[in-house]
């Protein structure tokens, strides 16, 4: 049976909220790297997810309209973003996010999507000819 896997926009638009994910580094036009999906990083960030009750869920990067990529091994957090929040701390201490968005295994980055970026943009979408 297929797998449907939302992309992270419109998790964040179904949720009504902004969303965290954490993936390959895609700065500054970074193509993915896909040794992430089966790496043993991401499936010690998994089994320790599992560990402390923090759900998750496969997702695709944004959407984009007419074109269809490959699942890369984005994880969407069912975790809000708080800085304050102890449940984000323990996972900011975990992944060691720095400033610059940087975490202990080089080529990975956790991303935070506001909701009112996710909204603009499918409306953007829906604007054009």
């Amino acid at each position: 049976m297929p797998l449907v896997i939302e992309h992270i926009d419109e998790i964040a638009r179904r949720l009504n909220r902004d969303v965290l994910l954490i993936g390959p580094d895609r700065t500054h036009g970074a193509k993915p790297d896909s040794s992430w999906k089966s790496s043993a990083e991401r499936k010690s960030l998994l089994a320790w997810l599992e560990e402390h009750h923090i759900d998750w869920e496969p997702c695709g990067w944004l959407s984009t309209p007419g074109v269809t990529y490959g699942y890369e091994g984005d994880i969407y957090l069912d975790l809000p973003y708080a800085p304050d929040d102890a449940r984000y701390q323990q996972l900011q201490d975990f992944v060691q996010e720095q400033d610059d968005g940087s975490t202990k295994w080089p080529g990975v980055r956790v991303y935070l999507f506001s909701f009112y970026f996710c909204c603009k943009r499918l409306v953007n979408y829906k604007s054009q000819p």
